[in-house]
């Protein structure tokens, strides 16, 4: 194989020399080495075309050292570095670019993944707000930039950037979530059932946005909102124990316990270690303890109850209000019981 296709390159070169040459400020007159750079660089195309990615690395390292103020070799080699997982490499190529040509928004979003990825969350905000400055109708930047304020728990400018994302696309249903979400944080919870609401409206089958909606409506005291909602995202995705444990909440709220323990139940068998379900139905049997007229099953349930709010407590040690209700409602549990609960 050809190492360098040198026809088809001189011809591309006699093309794209001019744009190649330097950042995208005024075109000077190119120089034999320029030349030479241009080369490289439409070489190194020629072999990520291929898929010969080492090779490409060659040429376009080649191009910046003899041009070094050409942005898009390093943007390339960026990407290059970035499907390779070399993060540390990609960011510093994609920093190059953006210092050489400071308008390139496809270059700055790209930089913004990469520090969101190595959780340089203000870093990311920071290139973000700039492709912003430069495009203010891209969508992405102005997502990203919300997702990223909305990380630094800037609420309000988190709410205004995906204000802005829905005056560009209502269709869209990401920004509709997300400012639900800041409306929440905000203790704003109609608004925010209106976000989840729109966004459901604008594609229907997403449980998790049902699981917010119905975290709305459970705030504003609307149980029976909450739990059709409920019901709707179980029956699309049945193996999210989060689903019924909320259900079990709900039903809790209701005094509907006997559904309550079913629906933690439920939540158990998909998630058995989790804190809360698991404190959850220790409550709810308690409290069908204390209802029943039949002292054997009293008995029964209050130890179940006890069990449930010790294994609760394993996973979470931090729950001063269960360690109440152990103290006044059930013994401390012994080895045995722990072998044989």
């Amino acid at each position: 194989m050809n190492r360098r296709p040198i026809a088809v390159i001189s011809i591309l070169s006699a093309v794209l020399l001019p744009a190649l040459a330097g950042c995208g400020g005024s075109v000077e007159r190119s120089t034999p080495t320029q030349a030479r750079a241009a080369d490289h660089f439409l070489a190194g195309q020629l072999y990520i075309d291929q898929g010969n990615m080492n090779l490409a690395l060659e040429e376009l390292a080649k191009a910046v050292e003899l041009n070094p103020r050409m942005s898009l070799a390093y943007s390339k080699i960026g990407k290059i570095y970035r499907s390779r997982q070399q993060l540390t490499e990609a960011v510093a190529a994609y920093e190059q670019a953006v210092a050489i040509d400071p308008r390139s928004v496809s270059d700055l979003i790209d930089l913004g993944g990469l520090y969101q990825t190595l959780e340089r969350f203000a870093d990311a905000a920071t290139v973000y707000a700039r492709a912003v400055a430069i495009e203010p109708n891209d969508y992405q930047a102005n997502f990203e930039l919300g997702t990223l304020y909305y990380r630094l728990g800037k609420l309000a400018e988190a709410e205004q950037t995906f204000n802005r994302c829905i005056a560009l696309d209502e269709n869209r249903p990401d920004a509709h979530t997300h400012l639900g979400i800041v409306h929440y944080d905000q203790a704003r919870y109609y608004e925010a059932s209106k976000e989840f609401l729109a966004s459901l409206e604008c594609k229907s089958q997403q449980p998790r946005v049902m699981l917010y909606l119905a975290g709305t409506y459970m705030k504003q005291n609307r149980m029976i909102s909450a739990i059709d909602v409920l019901k709707v995202a179980r029956s699309i995705d049945e193996q999210n124990a989060e689903i019924p444990a909320q259900l079990g909440e709900c039903y809790f709220v209701q005094r509907k316990y006997e559904e309550a323990k079913d629906a933690y139940a439920d939540a158990l068998k998909l998630e058995p270690r989790n804190a809360k379900t698991l404190a959850g139905l220790g409550s709810t049997l308690m409290i069908l303890a204390l209802k029943s007229p039949n002292v054997v099953q009293q008995e029964t349930l209050r130890r179940q109850a006890v069990e449930y709010w010790h294994r609760s407590l394993e996973e979470d040690p931090n729950q001063p209000k269960i360690i109440t209700l152990l103290e006044k409602f059930g013994p401390q549990r012994t080895a045995g019981d722990a072998l044989n609960p």
